[in-house]
C-alpha cells in the first residue's frame, strides 16, 4: 500500500500501482515483504517513512527499488522507466 493511500489522499493509479510493483519486486528479490509491522500502526509509520530493509538487495536493485519507493508520487519513477 502506497504512501498516499496510507495517509488517504487522493488516489492516483499509476503511482501508487509503481509502489505495489515495487513490493511485489522485493518479495522476489529476498523472499519477505518490503514493510511489516506489529501493528497496523507501526506499519503504516514505515511505509510513510519507506523504512524497508536494504541489506539483502544488491546496488542495481536497491537503486531502483530506492526510485520506486520514493515517498512523493509525483517524483516516483514511472513504469515506463523501470522497463
Amino acid at each position: 500500500m502506497a504512501p498516499e493511500i496510507v495517509q488517504k489522499k487522493e488516489y492516483r493509479g499509476e503511482t501508487a500501482d509503481v509502489w505495489a510493483l515495487g513490493v511485489m519486486l522485493f518479495v522476489m528479490l529476498t523472499g519477505y515483504f518490503p514493510y511489516k509491522g506489529a501493528t497496523d500502526e507501526e506499519l503504516y509509520r514505515k511505509i510513510n517513512n519507506a523504512d524497508y530493509p536494504k541489506h539483502d538487495l544488491n546496488k542495481l536493485a536497491a537503486h531502483l527499488l530506492a526510485r520506486i519507493f520514493t515517498l512523493e508520487p509525483e517524483q516516483r519513477i514511472t513504469a515506463e522507466a523501470v522497463t
